[in-house]
């Protein structure tokens, strides 16, 4: 997969290309979404960017359905000493395959990158991201369903 990253500062462009994000099942023999993300930012600062962006998301199993999203978001990036910090909080225009209208998805996402003293190339990395539907819509996601994905490495 390929990716690319220009900084016109305080102008950005990030583009994804060979297939975007495959996203696998648990088993790893079938895939169960695809997603292409296309993004502009603008740099407030060199800690804040503010993104728009697109996302087509293909989602295969159990069977084939379209989704096409449009996003904002903000970043805040940070590295101290110790850690490095990610927070994102983006907020996504929903239209999916099948359903009565747009769905309306904010999302925030934090994420710390803890290097190891005796191993500085290593980190421990600790993920946290909540999702929560703004609105219901007919034959798609349900309002004020909340979900979280985290994890550490």
């Amino acid at each position: 997969m390929g990716a690319g990253l220009f900084d016109l500062s305080p102008l950005i462009f990030v583009y994804r290309i060979h297939g975007g994000e495959p996203r696998f099942g648990d088993d790893i023999s079938e895939l169960d979404q695809l997603i292409l993300r296309p993004a502009v930012g603008y740099k407030l600062n060199d800690h804040f960017p503010l993104w728009q962006g697109y996302a087509w998301v293909g989602n295969y199993q159990p069977s084939f359905r379209e989704e096409n999203r449009v996003y904002q978001q903000l970043l805040y990036r940070r590295k101290f000493p110790f850690v490095k910090v990610l927070s994102r909080t983006r907020l996504e225009e929903r239209f999916i395959d099948n359903s009565d209208g747009t769905a309306v998805r904010a999302r925030t996402m934090l994420r710390g990158d803890f290097t190891l003293p005796d191993a500085p190339e290593w980190a421990i990395v600790v993920y946290d991201e909540i999702f929560v539907n703004v609105n219901a819509v007919g034959n798609g996601p349900t309002q004020n369903s909340i979900k979280t994905d985290c994890f550490s490495v």
